[in-house]
Parts: structure tokens; sequence; C-alpha cells
């Protein structure tokens, strides 16, 4: 009976290894300190890198934002005008700004703004 149950463990046991492989310990290679402080100072590079991206673009992005809302404040107080097919002039006038709404008599007569 006892061989029978030794014989039953050892194919068991050998098929496993078949299937999963011989189980083995693995030790991690061993990791210096200048290894360390290399990979530190490489990440440390990536991320000025990636943040000094990233602040261009928000700068551009302000900058726009801000020509946009010149243009806003502008159009607000009267002074901006809007010409045909996207063209803005300044209307270099008093600084007050306008209550009734103006008309040019270009192309379409009766554009208001």
């Amino acid at each position: 009976m006892e061989d029978k149950k030794k014989g039953i463990k050892e194919t068991l046991t050998s098929t496993c290894q078949e299937v999963f492989g011989h189980n083995k310990l693995h030790h991690k290679e061993q990791i210096y300190m200048e290894t360390l402080n290399k990979i530190q100072e490489r990440k440390n590079k990536k991320s000025t890198i990636n943040n000094s991206q990233t602040r261009t673009k928000e700068v551009d992005a302000l900058a726009g934002y801000t020509e946009s809302n010149k243009k806003d404040e502008l159009r607000e107080t009267g002074r901006l005008h809007y010409l045909d097919e996207g063209i803005w002039f300044l209307a270099l006038v008093n600084d007050q700004p306008r209550r009734e709404p103006i008309k040019f008599a270009i192309g379409d007569a009766g554009n208001y703004i």
C-alpha cells in the first residue's frame, strides 16, 4: 500500500514538474547605490523635461486666452469692429463705450455690431 502511494506521489510530482517546471529559487540581482542614483537622475531629467514642455504649452494657451479676452473687452466697449471674412479692426475713437449699435456700409449694408 505504501509503495503504491509513493508511486502515485512520484508520478504526480514528475507530471507537475513537466508542466510547471522545476521549482528553483531565483535570487534577485544586487542593485548598487550608484545604479539607483543613475536611475533617480534619469527620472529627474525626464520629469523636468516634461514639466518644461507642459509649462510652455500652458504659457502659449494663456497668451491665446489673453488675446481673446482683450478682443472681447474691446468688442464690449465698442472699439473693435468686425469686417468681412474674419477681419477685425480697432476704431481709434474716444474710450467711451457705445450704447447704440454701429452700422457699416461695407458689402452687405445693415451689418450691426
